[in-house]
């Protein structure tokens, strides 16, 4: 099969979960024998090559914008003459030339587009393919809005992102709180699927069987959304009661959410939180594999892929009692949750773990278990290529 992946952050350039979920599809795909080509609209600040091959993947990344026309597509006024809608057309009408030179059978993008955010007034779309489109449901900008760092909503971006759906033969949710987080904020009236993110399993890496460290680990992008500020604040009551704890904060995000990141640590906590920014993800593994805890008290995820990458390798692991944490987590079983606004929760969760080494040991493998169950990639890819064949034969006939 030839799939054609739209992805505007696919590694190694800055991403996200969208960009990592969509990465380790894609080379799943391609080991599975399928020819698998991606193509993404960046920003000019996210910096990549423009053309690469990497493990049987080939990718495609269009950059667009500048600083100041960003800054006046954006504009009520002015975005009406000014803005990105001529490079979204060469954008898309590259995207149709792909279609055509590989003999694509299927297209998939995501839900989130951050170009509609830049194009402002201006209403921006992909022209209707002649082959099946799936949009798959990670969250956008009017799912976040409401959350806390997120966006206010706006009507615009709403009428773009809606319009998107609308596009699409088939949408794919990466969880049921995802699916129903879509009918609620866009009263989609079709059909959708589920299928979760999923990760590699790898042998080789080496899993936490004894958990004896008192290293606590947070991935993920730095903002209010992902829960940092509470964990940050809740870390002094945890040094308290281990004083020989630290919490390593990987990842990264704007300088001035750093800034109020740092700006959060009390002073008694000084010295005992590690700020290390982005790592490869075998660095991450490594260290997930020597931890004592992760800990993701997010306000919002469809379906983290770092509590999934935690728990792969064993680390007892804690995540957000909010949208998709019950998914992924059997409270007391596999892993435990919390309550991303309880400050006081959050640390308590993470000494109980410190403090008790085989309830922690064995979570983690159970939470390992887990993930070769529900969540391997191999299996993932098989649902996704399913659901392909279903729709590429229902619209052949």
């Amino acid at each position: 099969m030839n799939i054609l992946y739209l992805c505007d952050e696919y590694p190694p350039c800055a991403h996200g979960g969208i960009g990592t979920a969509t990465k380790i599809l894609a080379e799943e795909m391609a080991r599975c024998g399928h020819n698998v080509i991606i193509c993404g609209f960046y920003p000019y600040f996210r910096k990549a090559l423009a053309y690469e091959k990497n493990i049987g993947v080939t990718i495609y990344r269009k950059h667009y914008g500048s600083w100041l026309l960003l800054k006046i597509s954006k504009h009520k006024l002015l975005g009406h003459l000014f803005n990105i809608k001529n490079q979204f057309l060469k954008y898309s009408d590259f995207v149709i030339n792909l279609i055509e030179k590989y003999k694509i059978d299927i297209v998939e993008g995501p839900d989130f587009n951050e170009a509609f955010r830049y194009s402002g007034p201006q209403m921006i779309e992909y022209p209707r393919f002649k082959i099946p489109y799936f949009v798959k449901i990670h969250g956008s900008y009017s799912f976040l809005s409401g959350f806390p760092g997120s966006i206010s909503f706006d009507a615009k971006i709403y009428a773009n992102e809606r319009n998107n759906l609308l596009k699409a033969d088939t949408l794919i949710a990466v969880s049921e709180f995802a699916k129903r987080k879509l009918f609620e904020v866009y009263n989609y009236p079709f059909e959708i699927h589920v299928i979760n993110n999923g990760v590699p399993i790898y042998d080789h890496v080496e899993s936490n069987k004894t958990p004896e460290s008192n290293k606590v680990i947070f991935a993920g992008t730095f903002s209010e959304q992902k829960g940092i500020l509470n964990l940050i604040k809740a870390w002094k009551y945890v040094i308290k009661e281990i004083a020989d704890a630290t919490l390593l904060i990987y990842g990264r995000g704007e300088h001035r959410f750093k800034q109020k990141m740092s700006n959060a640590i009390s002073d008694d906590a000084k010295g005992t939180i590690i700020i290390n920014g982005f790592v490869e993800q075998k660095e991450l593994l490594d260290a997930y594999a020597k931890a004592g805890c992760a800990i993701f008290p997010s306000f919002f995820e469809t379906c983290g892929m770092a509590v999934l990458e935690a728990m792969q390798v064993g680390c007892p692991t804690i995540f957000t009692k909010n949208a998709s944490g019950h998914e992924l987590i059997n409270d007391g079983y596999n892993g435990l949750l919390v309550n991303p606004d309880d400050i006081l929760g959050i640390a308590d969760k993470i000494i109980f773990l410190l403090k008790n080494r085989d309830y922690a040991r064995r979570i983690g493998q159970n939470g390992a278990n887990t993930v070769k169950l529900k969540f391997d990639i191999n299996k993932v890819c098989k649902s996704h290529l399913e659901l392909y064949k279903e729709v590429l034969n229902n619209k052949s006939a």
